[in-house]
């Protein structure tokens, strides 16, 4: 599978759902059955049943749980911003390689081996005896499987089939976690993060930007994010001018990198999440999850008006 490497991290993993509480599933309707569907010669009776019912399941529902899964938990674009909400709905894919961050990632593996992050210039304003100043840090935020709470070995038995966005996020939610750290207090970070491969030899950051990240504050504030995601690795970053600059700033430049199994930006990835992984804390920003399931309930409301 390839990998793509963001300036925003994200991670997309394919659990279905291990280990969960019961929650209104998929009702079998034999209508929902693949035209050529058939069971095992070898299959029994129980065997057979089951193999119907998850079929009949995907064949309805699995694209369409794919999309859920990722907007709830790897879509990094939804790490620092919120989604935006039309009259029509909201955008739940990442379908773009323009990303809103500094640098993202997602990285898919499998079931129970996935993770996403997003680095981002998170800038507090606090007033003063004169004026209101900023505070800004580079912030990397991270969603990843909870081992504690996979089973594989649970995998066939605990298998569910969620019909919505709902109940998609009831199944997820229990099984990840959802982190973050100030890279300027974990050792090493901001030093690799100014290493990222850049592209045909293009200078990505301006060297005020770099300094700004290692905490020398510019005289106007931009903004930074990293995510990433895995074993196909998806990486994106956007490039940055100088902070100082009086002049308007129009959208930088994107790198992205796809790759599989190895590459400067799949190599990049993978590194920065280790580097950082100690560094971890639980977030108390709002989740990704929350945005979306907020996001649904507002165009529910837009439809009805």
């Amino acid at each position: 599978m390839p990998v793509i490497i963001k300036i925003v991290c994200a991670l997309f993993l394919s659990a279905l759902s291990l280990n969960l509480p019961a929650h209104a599933q998929y009702i079998f309707d034999s209508a929902d059955l693949p035209d050529d569907f058939e069971c095992a010669e070898d299959a029994s009776e129980e065997e057979c049943e089951n193999d119907k019912l998850y079929e009949a399941w995907a064949n309805k529902y699995y694209r369409a749980h794919q999309a859920w899964r990722k907007a709830l938990i790897f879509n990094v674009n939804y790490y620092f911003e919120d989604p935006e909400i039309y009259d029509d709905g909201f955008e739940y894919t990442l379908d773009s390689f323009e990303t809103p961050n500094l640098v993202d990632v997602q990285y898919y593996h499998s079931f129970t081996n996935g993770w996403a992050f997003a680095i981002d210039m998170v800038c507090l304003k606090y007033a003063n005896a004169n004026n209101e100043d900023e505070s800004c840090e580079p912030v990397i935020r991270e969603v990843s499987f909870d081992p504690k709470q996979i089973k594989v070995k649970e995998l066939s038995d605990q298998i569910s089939m969620p019909t919505s966005l709902e109940d998609t996020a009831k199944n997820l939610i229990p099984l990840v976690v959802w982190r973050e750290a100030n890279l300027r207090s974990c050792s090493g970070a901001i030093d690799y993060l100014v290493n990222f491969p850049p592209q045909n030899k293009q200078v990505i950051w301006h060297k005020k930007y770099e300094r700004w990240l290692y905490g020398k504050t510019p005289r106007l504030p931009d903004e930074i994010i990293i995510t990433a995601d895995g074993d196909g690795v998806l990486v994106r970053a956007q490039s940055k001018d100088d902070p100082e600059s009086k002049t308007s700033h129009e959208d930088g430049q994107y790198v992205t990198y796809y790759q599989s199994n190895g590459g400067r930006g799949y190599d990049w990835a993978k590194k920065m999440y280790k580097l950082v992984e100690p560094c971890l804390k639980p977030s108390n920003a709002a989740p990704p999850w929350q945005k979306v399931l907020d996001a649904e309930k507002k165009k529910q409301v837009l439809k009805q008006d």
